[in-house]
């Protein structure tokens, strides 16, 4: 049985931020990272992308330092093959530069809301309700939820003495003594006088 749990509020500043930084990280990726995995042969999948982001490019690193060195093994010169490994590794130094600009420019939360599709980095559609849904306050525990149904049953209250036309001042008639709410001695017949007031302005 699933257990009971009540939305509270959304944090939409939180929302604001993480759906911001999510789409800022896909404008880095797709403008900087992928031109640059480009060059060392590399196309931006799912896995790349993780590795690149979580693992400092380890396995594309030593994935392109095994395809450096088959490539120098057909190389009989040793002029030759230093030439090859020299702009191979060059080219890996340009990706590992863009690779750090860019983990700089990405906000922590931004890749669990990122997928990659068509070697480009999207927000998918379901992002924005992940976004929404962990920027949500429940409440969860009996004692919070008994809480909320007394504070519900204060608000019903309150409109119900105001008829839905809460006066200003209302808080003067609810002066605390001893951490409890007690009767004040109020004009009752001016207080219906501004109540009803209050509903034709």
């Amino acid at each position: 049985m699933e257990k009971k749990k009540i939305k509270i509020k959304v944090y939409r500043p939180k929302e604001y931020r993480l759906l911001s930084g999510a789409n800022s990280a896909v404008k880095s990726i797709n403008e900087k990272l992928v031109p640059a995995l480009s060059g060392i042969g590399f196309d931006l999948t799912s896995e790349n992308l993780k590795d690149c982001l979580s693992n400092g490019a380890r396995t594309i690193h030593d994935s392109y330092i095994g395809e450096i060195n088959r490539d120098c093994a057909r190389v009989s010169l040793p002029a030759s093959k230093k030439m090859l490994e020299d702009a191979a590794l060059a080219e890996y130094s340009k990706f590992k530069s863009v690779l750090t600009e860019v983990l700089k420019e990405i906000t922590p939360d931004a890749p669990k809301y990122i997928s990659v599709a068509g070697n480009k980095a999207i927000v998918p559609d379901g992002a924005r309700a992940a976004i929404t849904e962990d920027c949500t306050q429940y409440i969860t525990t009996d004692a919070e939820i008994a809480r909320y149904d007394k504070y519900l049953a204060a608000i019903e209250a309150m409109n119900a003495l105001f008829d839905g036309n809460v006066i200003s001042g209302w808080e003067e008639m609810f002066a605390p003594s001893g951490g409890k709410f007690l009767p004040q001695p109020l004009d009752y017949g001016y207080l219906n006088q501004r109540i009803n007031q209050s509903k034709t302005n």
